[in-house]
């Protein structure tokens, strides 16, 4: 999910409560306003913050220099500066594979067949924000 407040910090605090109460597994949070209550709150419910500042740059971090990965390709990851390095996976073929595996379990009638596994092969987009 992602989340767009327009830098208002009333809209922020309306968005976190919201995505608690969807009981998120945990959340990629760049503040605009001062929801310290807020976050405190998903904290002591155990969710899982990353917390990112806008004004990275002022105290000297750069993507580049401090690394990160995403998992999924997004569309959006190779146009911020300079780009997040993501690992990609084949949603589409994962997808498409279930499907059949369910169609093919539903035409055969047979609710008994064992589970099996699928691999996919997952691949690395190197960009910026990984290269020192």
């Amino acid at each position: 999910m992602v989340c767009n407040t327009d830098n208002d910090p009333a809209q922020e605090r309306e968005h976190l409560a919201l995505l608690a109460s969807y009981q998120v597994e945990g959340l990629v949070f760049n503040a605009a306003g001062s929801s310290d209550r807020e976050l405190q709150a998903l904290v002591e419910e155990g969710i899982p913050l990353v917390l990112l500042d806008r004004e990275l740059s002022d105290v000297g971090v750069r993507l580049g220099e401090t690394g990160l990965m995403g998992i999924d390709e997004l569309d959006w990851c190779e146009l911020v500066t300079p780009g997040i390095t993501t690992l990609a996976q084949p949603t589409e073929a994962i997808g498409r594979a279930a499907v059949a595996c369910l169609m093919r379990r539903r035409e055969a009638g047979d609710r008994t067949t064992p589970a099996r596994r699928v691999h996919f092969q997952a691949s690395l987009i190197p960009r910026g924000s990984t290269r020192g």
